[in-house]
């Protein structure tokens, strides 16, 4: 049976169609097996005129390697907690200041110059100092404030004026 030849384009185009699939496609599947035909193709282009049994079986043992790598090193689900796309994290350990009573675990609080809805496990009275402990939606997750921690992070409720507004003021 006469061999087919198959040059270092094929896998080089092959390698870059699988990756351009990887982009459109979800998931991480495409993309071990983009690297491997590549891989394939820069041997083919190094050694020429390799047969296509040999070919495809450097195109199979790099896919393996490129699929065990992959998942070593960029394991599925694995998260960067660096609060790049969770802008709620930044709250998590804020101090706040209970906005009013809390009726069954749910109530108000006072961050900054803004008042959040909450939750607590804890019974919470107006006014107390709390910690916030996460963040689920846009409600905070808040404890009463541990003994320790200073309460002077709190937020005082009310208007303040920046240092350069004097908008109102009698000199």
């Amino acid at each position: 049976m006469p061999e087919i030849a198959v040059n270092y384009w094929f896998w080089l185009s092959l390698g870059l169609l699988l990756i351009v699939i990887e982009m459109v496609v979800p998931g991480v599947f495409f993309l071990w097996f983009g690297i491997g035909a590549f891989a394939t193709g820069i041997i083919a282009l190094i050694c020429g005129g390799l047969a296509i049994k040999y070919l495809t079986a450097i195109f199979a043992i790099l896919s393996v390697i490129a699929i065990y790598l992959g998942r070593k090193y960029f394991k599925p689900g694995m998260e960067i907690k660096n609060g790049l796309n969770d802008s709620n994290s930044k709250y998590t350990g804020k101090v706040v200041k209970a906005n009013g009573d809390f009726e069954n675990g749910q109530g108000s609080v006072i961050l900054g110059d803004t008042v959040w809805q909450a939750e607590s496990d804890d019974t919470v009275l107006s006014g107390q100092a709390l910690t916030v402990t996460g963040v689920r939606d846009s409600v905070l997750k808040v404890a009463l404030l541990k003994p320790g921690k200073k309460a002077e992070t709190v937020p005082e409720s009310g208007n303040k004026k920046n240092a350069g507004d004097t908008a109102g003021t009698a000199d």
